[in-house]
C-alpha cells in the first residue's frame, strides 16, 4: 500500500480509523487510529474513555493509509 497525499478529494472515509503522517514542529511522525471527521472538518482519534480528541493547529496531516485486511492462513 501506499501513502495518499490528503487533498480534498482523497480524504479517507468518514470517521474510519487510518494511519497517518503528520508534520509539526519537531518533524514528521506517524500516528494510528486517526479519523477524518467531515463534518466538524478535521482529523480526530480516541482517547480511550470514548472521547474524540481533535487534532491542534500545531500537527498537520500530510498523508494516510489505510489498514490492510486481516491475514488469512
Amino acid at each position: 500500500m501506499d501513502w495518499i497525499k490528503v487533498t480534498p478529494e482523497t480524504m479517507p472515509p468518514d470517521m474510519e480509523p487510518v494511519m497517518v503522517t503528520v508534520e509539526g514542529k519537531c518533524g514528521k511522525d506517524i500516528m494510528k487510529d486517526v479519523m477524518w471527521s467531515a463534518q466538524n472538518g478535521g482529523w480526530a482519534y480516541d482517547d480511550g474513555a470514548d472521547c474524540l480528541v481533535y487534532l491542534d493547529g500545531d500537527l498537520a496531516v500530510t498523508h494516510w493509509m489505510p489498514y490492510p485486511d486481516a491475514a488469512e492462513d
